[in-house]
């Protein structure tokens, strides 16, 4: 439930800030023609960052990883609210967008290892494989987010009156664009790292887990070889 939460919560965050990074670059920040470079340049320090983040989850607990990724990630995300319009938020707001990215680096590797030591652990509960059942659910989710996301930024955007169109916003509306882009989405990723930094299911304990599912999967194989009537 901790693990579904958060990931529900961080998932919903990036939707909201995702959706709007073009719309905040153009239409807000007045950066249209430097797009391509402030975004395309981000994306490939991304890469990066996923090499490096795989690397300190070897080191530490993968939840910890995951919960420390959160908590950079959220401060990138927050930096660009203080931001106002013109050419001279363009070399900070790039620097901002390409420490969000490779911060955030962790949220595309510590679920998906993480999703697999709770299967590990539903096995050694229950006895049943589901794997397919909690991945199904899992890429729900993943969809979701996107969705909710993107929908819950628009309705702040209506909410307070911004209009990509219009060249200077009202207050209300740079307000609006800031909370849905920024504040918003800074918040819910402390959220969840916050629930998930004292996570419960350990690398020590999902190694107890799978010593005692071998053992069980050994004794299986062994009545099943063993000769009828011995």
């Amino acid at each position: 439930t901790r693990f579904i939460i958060a990931f529900l919560i961080s998932g919903l965050a990036a939707g909201m800030n995702g959706t709007l990074q073009f719309l905040f670059v153009d239409a807000y920040l007045g950066l249209g023609e430097h797009v391509a470079v402030v975004l395309g340049g981000g994306v490939f320090l991304g890469i990066f960052g996923i090499i490096i983040w795989y690397f300190v989850m070897m080191r530490m607990q993968k939840h910890r990883a995951w919960a420390i990724s959160l908590a950079l990630g959220a401060g990138w995300i927050l930096a660009p609210s203080v931001l106002l319009s013109g050419d001279q938020a363009l070399i900070p707001y790039t620097v901002m967008f390409a420490g969000m990215v490779v911060s955030v680096g962790a949220g595309l590797i510590a679920p998906y290892s993480l999703l697999g030591d709770i299967i590990d652990y539903d096995r050694w509960k229950t006895g049943q494989d589901r794997a397919g059942g909690y991945f199904a659910v899992f890429l729900f989710i993943v969809k979701l987010n996107t969705a909710l996301g993107g929908a819950l930024a628009f309705l702040l955007l209506d909410l307070t009156g911004f209009d990509a169109a219009v060249a200077n916003q009202t207050l209300l509306a740079g307000i609006g664009i800031r909370l849905a882009f920024a504040i918003v989405p800074g918040i819910l990723f402390l959220s969840a790292c916050l629930i998930m930094w004292n996570y419960p299911l350990t690398r020590a304990r999902h190694e107890e887990l799978r010593a005692e599912l071998e053992a069980r999967s050994e004794g299986v194989d062994r009545e099943e070889t063993q000769p009828a009537g011995a």
